[in-house]
């Protein structure tokens, strides 16, 4: 294969049925497997605020061999969904495709560009790191068996419990004590997914003062944590039963929490453990850098 044949094209000029199959092989043999639909990638490129006009389609002919995309919001950009298909790996395409985004973050007079890679990932990770990212912070994706009995809420009076409208809650996640929320999780992206969520607070009986906040998602046997944070550990604890005991035969999930999140020890004391980590990584000061590497 002649390395001019492949031609790095924006995302928003190539069929999205086929970008989505591209994205679906890609990842067909990753170490977790994504599969979407035109539908649910839609779904997510919203949520996430990406610029498909700036994101990446490598094609060769007709056939689009690999991807990337590029999230933007306000001076900062997210780069996500990175990948090549099998069949195409090892010939620099996965360069050619970071080169391209960090291009257009460039244009646009992106400030900081972050992405995740998985920790064992190391080629993914070796590539980032020569293009001057660097790690940030480790996230963990946890999760919880149903076959765990839900814990016993904390015997306290000083936590009251109820069900809220996660409209009214999101504006408190900022107040609470805890760390800078990953991409897919900070309240841009919470904001949009909204109806989709369900909410819990925490008060404290006497002053009525809000102590703590989970967002969450069900569905059939799954349940999703969206975040949880809370003033000490004993709210956390309060509020993480509540949420479990109502759906005591789902699985839980929670994406990407920092390894420093406060909540951390009371999810793991609830029995969610880590399945998969990442790095999240960073490049800083994009417009000024210049790259004149050969890709």
């Amino acid at each position: 294969m002649v390395e001019s044949e492949i031609v790095i094209r924006p995302a928003s000029e190539v069929p999205r049925a086929a970008f989505v199959r591209a994205l679906n092989a890609a990842y067909s043999d990753y170490y977790v497997p994504i599969f979407m639909t035109p539908r649910s990638f839609n779904e997510m490129a919203r949520r996430e605020s990406v610029r498909l006009e700036c994101s990446a389609a490598a094609v060769r002919g007709k056939q689009i061999v690999g991807l990337g995309l590029l999230g933007v919001r306000g001076k900062r950009g997210w780069i996500g969904g990175m990948g090549v298909i099998p069949s195409f790996r090892g010939r620099g395409i996965g360069r050619r495709i970071m080169e391209y985004l960090l291009e257009r973050a460039r244009r646009l007079g992106l400030r900081d560009i972050q992405l995740e890679v998985i920790t064992r990932n190391k080629p993914a990770f070796q590539l980032y790191r020569s293009l001057g990212f660097e790690v940030r912070r480790r996230l963990l994706v946890l999760s919880r068996e149903s076959a765990l009995l839900h814990p016993d809420s904390p015997a306290s009076s000083d936590v009251l419990i109820r069900s809220r409208s996660p409209s009214l809650l999101i504006d408190d996640l900022a107040r609470l004590p805890g760390v800078p929320r990953p991409w897919q999780r900070e309240e841009a992206a919470l904001r949009l997914v909204l109806k989709n969520l369900k909410g819990l607070e925490a008060l404290h009986p006497e002053g009525g003062d809000r102590t703590g906040v989970c967002l969450y998602a069900t569905s059939s046997y799954h349940l999703g944590l969206f975040d949880l944070a809370a003033e000490s550990e004993e709210v956390g604890e309060a509020l993480l039963a509540t949420v479990l005991g109502k759906y005591p035969l789902a699985r839980a999930s929670y994406l990407n929490v920092a390894e420093n999140d406060p909540m951390l020890p009371v999810l793991r004391a609830a029995g969610f453990r880590e399945t998969l980590s990442q790095f999240e990584m960073h490049l800083s000061r994009v417009s000024d850098t210049q790259d004149d590497r050969e890709i």
